[in-house]
């Protein structure tokens, strides 16, 4: 009824739905978007924005056939329908590998295939990390990898700088960029808007994670991939499981 409200109630059928209020109800449950409704004022829009919003994002990240598709899940278990993206497995490179061991973790990373339940598991990203310091060094570090392979890419460095550089040269293959977190959010930020590509922020804790999701999306950010920076496993499933119930029950749009 809440949504109704907002909802120019003309009954017009252009949502391929009979009336407003069952537009109303399938917006309710995820069932239709907002879009649907030619007629919808720019305030109902801006008023039901945050309540038709998906729980987790869709995050995109690659290009071509090799796109990892991230978040957009609407379930808390996997009995209760199913998990449509599965978690994303990526091998760590740094650019201070001399060339022979950078192509041995390039081969092991084309043979790393095995099957589990039917199910073919193999590395489905490169992650690659600035050692150097250096934004030539490792721009030319990112251009040789992504010659060598058409596996959607993770770019990590804390300079902003270092990371555009490198990020510009492969930006038509939508590289995540991964370093934002309280000191260096809206450096980070403007260099993930000015080339229209996904961003990692992180935070010690919960807590602080949320808050720099608020200060990235005050920056204009909304492409944003979470990183609750666990130091063991047993804080990885419990902060992730914390994320992930508070994303879809919508208790907390913080995270």
């Amino acid at each position: 009824i809440e949504i109704f409200k907002h909802l120019p109630k003309k009954n017009c059928g252009d949502c391929k739905f009979p009336t407003c209020l069952a537009f109303a109800m399938q917006l309710a449950n995820n069932k239709a978007k907002l879009d649907d409704c030619p007629h919808l004022s720019e305030a109902g829009r801006n008023a039901l924005a945050s309540s038709s919003a998906p729980p987790i994002r869709l995050i995109k990240v690659g290009s071509g056939k090799n796109v990892v598709d991230m978040g957009d899940e609407t379930e808390l278990y996997r009995h209760d329908k199913r998990f449509f993206h599965p978690a994303a497995f990526a091998l760590r490179i740094s650019d201070d590998l001399n060339e022979d061991d950078l192509y041995k973790r390039l081969s092991y990373v084309r043979s790393l295939h095995f099957e589990r339940v039917g199910q073919v598991l193999k590395m489905d990203m490169l992650e690659l990390e600035c050692r150097s310091g250096k934004a030539d060094v490792f721009a030319a570090f990112v251009k040789k990898v992504a010659s060598e392979t058409e596996l959607p890419l993770v770019l990590r460095a804390k300079d902003p700088v270092v990371l555009s550089a490198a990020a510009n040269a492969v930006k038509d293959r939508r590289p995540l960029l991964h370093g934002a977190d309280a000191c260096n959010v809206k450096e980070m930020c403007a260099a993930a808007k000015s080339l229209a590509l996904p961003l990692v922020v992180g935070g010690e804790d919960l807590s602080s994670l949320a808050d720099v999701v608020e200060a990235a999306r005050k920056e204009g950010v909304e492409d944003l991939v979470l990183d609750p920076r666990p130091t063991n496993l047993k804080d990885l499933l419990e902060r992730c499981t914390i994320i992930r119930r508070r994303a879809i029950r919508k208790t907390f749009r913080g995270l």
